[in-house]
């Protein structure tokens, strides 16, 4: 999915430059689009220029692009992503005359775009289509690279191997556009970071599966998401932490098909793995029956309400309500004219 090819010269006496291009052919686990560009070219090839750089008198090669190119991976969720720079670093360099390992990586900075799926635009970053436009601003997704280097006068026979890696972007939510009526936008998120799987699914990372109007289908030990944070409030001296906060996750698996799969999950502060409960002062249980993230449209106005049904409260195989059922309701201020600040409730 990525291939490297370059030349270089010497120049000057004691000053070296290189070139060499980079094609990006898979993003996110799905393939890039090669279709040229309104400017022409293929859109997936990125030209890194290499200059001799001395640090405390020893030398290094630094590679950078800064060509702005949009690249298009054959995605449901992810609708394109802007490369603004790219640099190459170089982690493990072995002997030239021996040969060995080589090791490095390629960084890029930029923002992604998120498709706006019927029913629910929870992904939410994405405004315009043209390479200025907005998303989610990132800075340090990774390519990993390694290669063999054969010793001094002898052929090249293996190729590198790649690994794309989300797992160290930093994320920059003042730098990213939301659409005004998305998820992000009007209700009370902290992005956080990108999420990635490890083999698992996303259940394994203590999130509790959400109901929503997307298409419901079972998320693969592959998958790509986004974390947020959730503040709830403050609980006081009822849980550990004071700062009573959950984690909600938008998670989606490539190779999708005709339609995406996402899985929307959240874990609670204080709970047991996926477990619909968490501990209130060590004594209390707080269960949950199922949670489900909605959409309110009124006029050109939308709203998301968070409901969590039969909420119940046991301790010591008591349960409260004894009778009936609770149900708790969350939800961002729909008359503001900005981001919310925090979040609305009641009980039903």
């Amino acid at each position: 999915a990525f291939t490297i090819n370059g030349r270089s010269g010497r120049l000057l006496v004691g000053d070296f430059s290189s070139t060499f291009r980079l094609r990006v052919g898979e993003l996110f686990g799905d393939p890039v689009s090669t279709t040229p560009s309104a400017s022409g070219g293929d859109p997936t090839i990125f030209t890194l220029i290499g200059v001799l750089q001395r640090h405390d008198g020893e030398p290094t090669y630094s590679f950078t692009s800064q060509q702005s190119k949009l690249l298009s991976p054959s995605s449901h969720v992810i609708a394109g992503v802007v490369m603004q720079r790219v640099e190459q670093k170089t982690t493990a360099a072995p002997d030239p005359a021996a040969g060995g390992t080589l090791r490095g990586y390629f960084q890029f900075r930029g923002f992604a775009r998120f498709a706006e799926l019927p029913d629910l635009d929870a992904f939410s970053f994405g405004v315009g289509e043209e390479v200025g436009g907005g998303g989610l601003a990132f800075e340090r997704m990774l390519l990993h690279m390694t290669s063999t280097l054969p010793p001094a006068g002898e052929p090249t026979t293996a190729a590198p191997t790649w690994r794309f890696d989300v797992s160290e972007a930093v994320l920059d939510g003042g730098k990213s556009r939301a659409r005004p009526q998305s998820l992000y936008a009007r209700f009370p998120l902290t992005i956080s970071s990108f999420a990635q799987a490890a083999g698992a699914g996303p259940m394994a990372g203590g999130y509790i599966p959400v109901a929503t109007p997307l298409a419901e289908k079972k998320i693969g030990n592959e998958w790509y998401g986004l974390s947020f944070q959730l503040d709830l409030g403050s609980a006081g001296a009822l849980v550990d932490n004071s700062a009573f906060k959950a984690n909600l996750l938008l998670a989606w698996s490539p190779h999708s098909g005709r339609e995406p799969i996402t899985f929307v999950g959240l874990r609670l502060p204080g709970s047991n793995g996926a477990q619909k409960s968490f501990k209130i002062q060590g004594l209390f249980d707080m269960k949950i029956a199922d949670i489900t993230l909605l959409a309110h449209e009124d006029g050109s106005r939308k709203s998301y309400t968070m409901i969590f049904r039969n909420v119940a409260f046991e301790l010591m195989r008591l349960s409260f309500p004894m009778v009936g059922s609770v149900n708790f309701m969350l939800f961002g201020d729909p008359n503001t004219t900005g981001k919310p600040g925090g979040l609305g409730w009641y009980l039903a």
